[in-house]
């Protein structure tokens, strides 16, 4: 099994958000950096969307460097 999560990491806070999809989480984070720019005040648009990452998560594999690394043996 597996969901999706988006990263974004600004020079003050870390954000993630999942989803079902890779879509879905990316909308999910969209969402919730714009959710942080009405607490704070700040322009819709003050995070840069081409440094969103988003990626897989499988149940029961762990991950190096965002990429899943099967066990030994």
């Amino acid at each position: 099994m597996e969901f999706w999560r988006a990263e974004y990491t600004s020079r003050s806070f870390e954000f993630e958000a999942f989803g079902p999809t890779e879509g879905e989480a990316y909308r999910n984070l969209i969402d919730t950096l714009h959710a942080h720019a009405a607490q704070l005040d700040l322009k819709p648009e003050w995070f840069y969307a081409d440094d969103i990452y988003v990626y897989a998560v499988r149940f029961g594999l762990g991950n190096r460097d965002r990429e899943p690394i099967n066990p030994v043996g």
